[in-house]
């Protein structure tokens, strides 16, 4: 009998995405601590110019498959926002979703998001071109994002499971929209 693993994209140094800052830190500073992207697209619009760095890298065997994603959003050079989201246990993503139930729009406020929802896996500052946050995104403010998506069930890739949070804020950090999902 044969085993097989099989894996895609590139290791990269994922630890060092809590040491990006928004609003701060630029493209060489992150390739610097993350290492090469896998892929690079860039954006003009209205808004300025857009640079979206991919990091990717995936595993599967005949136990099931995982994945660990990166995208670090630069608006004209400085980062305006970044998802991550990881189903391997070593860095995993995973957050209780029922916080949400606790945060209330017009009242809660990062603080309080912190503490019902832990840290998020993704921020940007608005408007982002992120699939992930320009539809919650208003002009100005920011959105995080918690989103955790679970390894598959041996090879049955229907068993894989995305469950996610998005919050957005104003600029004086109260919430003002929070969208909750969840997608097989």
């Amino acid at each position: 009998m044969m085993a097989g693993c099989a894996s895609v994209g590139k290791k990269y140094n994922y630890q060092n995405v809590n040491s990006l800052r928004l609003g701060i830190s630029n493209q060489e500073e992150a390739k610097s601590l993350i290492g090469a992207p896998l892929k690079s697209t860039t954006t003009t619009n209205a808004d300025g110019t857009y640079e979206i760095l991919q990091y990717t890298y995936a595993y599967a065997n005949l136990g099931g498959a995982k994945a660990r994603v990166l995208l670090l959003e630069f608006k004209n050079g400085v980062l305006n926002g970044y998802v991550y989201n990881s189903g391997f246990s070593e860095d995993s993503t995973a957050f209780v979703i029922g916080g949400a139930d606790k945060v209330n729009r017009g009242s809660s406020t990062k603080a309080d998001v912190l503490g019902f929802l832990g840290e998020p896996s993704g921020k940007a500052m608005c408007p982002s071109t992120l699939a992930d946050f320009k539809d919650i995104a208003g002009a100005s403010g920011e959105v995080w994002a918690w989103i955790h998506t679970t390894k598959s069930k041996g090879l049955d890739t229907s068993t894989i499971k995305t469950r996610t949070v998005k919050v957005a804020f104003d600029e004086g950090g109260v919430v003002t929209n929070i969208e909750t999902s969840e997608e097989h």
